[in-house]
């Protein structure tokens, strides 16, 4: 079994980036595109989306966690509990 790694796909070729993702096991990474690779992934695999600190009337929104139900795929959710830990880049 490999360790864990941390990679930026975005900077590996598509081709690579489907060859690694297929082995995965544990996908966790930020809500957004990049989590539509989960669609890609090993059946036994599972996915952990870390999302940032949202008002209440906008967690409502579950794009991933219904992708990964119709992937078959497990889906775990991180939220950022506190506004006042984000980071704006």
């Amino acid at each position: 079994a490999e360790a864990a790694r941390a990679v930026q796909l975005a900077r590996l070729p598509f081709d690579q980036q489907l060859e690694l993702i297929r082995r995965t096991q544990v996908l966790v990474g930020m809500h957004g595109a990049g989590l539509t690779h989960l669609l890609f992934l090993a059946d036994e695999a599972v996915v952990l989306e870390l999302a940032p600190w949202q008002a209440p009337q906008e967690q409502e929104k579950h794009h991933f966690r219904n992708l990964a139900a119709w992937a078959g795929k497990e889906h775990l959710l991180w939220r950022n509990p506190d506004r006042r830990m984000e980071v704006n880049s």
